[in-house]
């Protein structure tokens, strides 16, 4: 049972560098290896999957401030948010009923269609009020959630 602990510490290790490389994706190589290799049920899978994203959310946050696209005050409340929202996705994805989360998942992916179309050239880094701040907190909070149950 101890090559267990090794084998998962290399599939963990391995799939968040290609995730981190790509821009995601490394619950398609953790799931099914938690699903297949160590027999977790399905929704403590993608539980465990998901707080794998934390790493994956950090290095994406310190990534856009190293580029200046994130204020350097706005990254620490940005990885507490992306950690209380992985941590909530953790604790409740196993307690849902399997057919709820499948429709919850199947609504929040039609919701999120529209976003594929979004002029992404139209947002400009500057100077934002209060407001406007206030909001995009609000909505990284929505969105980070979502991500992390999703």
């Amino acid at each position: 049972m101890e090559w267990l602990v090794l084998v998962t510490f290399l599939v963990s290790v391995g799939s968040s560098t290609l995730s981190g490389m790509s821009g995601g994706g490394g619950g398609f190589i953790t799931v099914p290896y938690f699903l297949l290799v160590v027999g977790l049920p399905p929704a403590n899978a993608l539980a465990t999957a998901k707080m794998g994203g934390i790493g994956t959310s950090f290095g994406a946050i310190t990534a856009l401030k190293g580029k200046g696209l994130v204020h350097k005050g706005l990254v620490y409340k940005f990885m507490a948010i992306t950690v209380v929202c992985s941590l909530i996705a953790a604790w409740l994805i196993p307690r849902l009923d399997p057919g709820l989360f499948r429709r919850i998942i199947g609504i929040f992916l039609l919701l999120l269609v529209p976003t594929l179309f979004i002029n992404k050239k139209a947002f400009h880094p500057g100077a934002r009020s209060k407001r406007w701040i206030g909001w995009g907190f609000v909505l990284y909070t929505i969105f980070s959630f979502l991500q992390t149950v999703i």
